[in-house]
């Protein structure tokens, strides 16, 4: 017997073997673990990613139209479903818990989300980590302005930025209502800077090259000057007028056929209202065309402006009229898709209205829009933005004397994550 037990405690045969399944637990309950806990943090920083972008525009469009809480909580709830990718009374959906809580003038909206998750092992080393819970409060202080608007509900890139070039739209907001999941596009080397951006959709890009951060999944709005009347046409005061070299002024009436001006011309437009019927404004050579007080309408499906890359452009919009506030007016009635391009070297000042609802806006090249108004707005189907421009919107309307059409100035609230 006492040999026996002797080879029993002495005995290292299976030493191994039991000490590798001694361990084993510890060993799969660590990898266990730190598996479930990477996807704890993936989950949790996608769901609050959700919760800001629900909270951000739940927020808004509760400052644009009439809701109650019903309704917020419904809407909130809608734009973390579309967030996340969860479809209504799926598995996910389930498991997923929003509850809202809106200030009295629901300038305020605090939006509480939990998530039911199946980890292996990291629920029996940390019970907080089910549900996982994430909260974001925005809120709606004072009154902002729309100054850049992609009106395309669908497309691809309503609002694009590339190579080398840059959109600054200082204490106003940049709007996409393309619900396209690139409704808003830049690139590494292109910048877009805001008060806010916002896409109906979502955007594409470096988050370095957003200043701030795009507002995702943002309402649809209606166009600002839907119900601005058209300017009317009259007999045709000018056929197909074209110029080259010299000097001269241009007095306001039908121009019908268009405007072509070339060459080293100088121009100075008269104020008044410039209808363009069935033809171009176009600028090519070394032109020079300023107008103080002067507002363009384009009527027919002709083919639209066109300045090119050595002209020179000074503009300022009636201050009164059916073009008060506005430099250049599409006809609603137009064939959709034509490209009104600004290449310009010299268009420092447009100060008033970029109104294209059918046509697409395509500022490129080496151009300088903007820098010396007081305010630009530019509402158009599309805007791109590409190969070196540096667009610049002021809102510095205060120091106008040129009107902002009525819908543009505070039609949106400035809305913010609470710290």
């Amino acid at each position: 017997m006492a040999d026996i037990l002797k080879n029993f405690f002495f005995d290292t045969r299976g030493n191994v073997a039991l000490i590798t399944a001694t361990l084993a637990v510890p060993l799969l309950f660590a990898a266990g673990g730190a598996a479930d806990y990477t996807m704890y943090l993936k989950q949790k920083s996608q769901l609050q990613e959700a919760a800001d972008s629900s909270a951000l525009a739940t927020t808004k469009e509760a400052g644009l139209t009439s809701i109650n809480d019903s309704d917020i909580q419904a809407i909130a709830q809608n734009y973390i479903y579309a967030s996340m990718g969860i479809v209504e009374g799926s598995k996910s959906a389930i498991n997923l818990n929003v509850t809202t809580i809106a200030s009295s003038d629901q300038s305020k909206i605090a939006v509480d989300v939990s998530y039911y998750w199946e980890p292996l092992i990291l629920q029996y080393l940390n019970a907080t980590v089910l549900p996982i819970k994430v909260t974001a409060t925005a809120v709606r202080a004072g009154s902002q302005n729309l100054c850049v608007i992609a009106l395309d509900k669908a497309v691809k890139y309503a609002l694009r930025v590339t190579r080398n070039s840059s959109i600054q739209a200082n204490n106003c907001a940049i709007f996409s209502n393309s619900s396209h999941s690139s409704g808003i596009a830049t690139d590494s080397r292109s910048v877009i800077g805001a008060s806010t951006t916002y896409s109906s959709g979502g955007y594409k890009g470096p988050l370095v090259s957003f200043k701030p951060k795009p507002i995702i999944d943002a309402p649809v709005i209606t166009d600002p000057l839907i119900d601005r009347p058209e300017p009317v046409s009259g007999l045709c005061d000018h056929k197909n007028f074209f110029k080259t070299g010299g000097k001269i002024s241009l007095s306001p009436g039908t121009y019908c056929g268009g405007i072509v001006l070339g060459g080293k011309i100088t121009v100075t437009l008269k104020p008044g209202v410039y209808i363009i019927k069935n033809g171009p404004l176009r600028l090519g050579g070394n032109a020079t065309m300023t107008g103080v007080n002067v507002g363009f309408f384009f009527e027919g499906n002709g083919p639209p402006f066109n300045f090119g890359v050595s002209t020179q452009i000074s503009l300022t919009a009636p201050k009164t009229g059916p073009l008060a506030g506005i430099l250049f007016f599409e006809q609603r009635s137009a064939k959709p898709g034509r490209t009104f391009a600004i290449r310009s070297k010299d268009a420092e000042r447009f100060e008033g209205t970029i109104y294209l609802s059918k046509g697409n806006l395509l500022v490129e090249k080496a151009s300088r829009l903007g820098q010396k108004s007081n305010w630009t707005a530019i509402i158009a189907n599309t805007i791109k933005i590409d190969s070196g421009p540096q667009l610049v919107i002021n809102s510095n309307y205060g120091e106008s004397d040129i009107p902002m059409p009525e819908g543009i100035d505070g039609n949106s609230n400035t809305i913010r994550l609470a710290k």
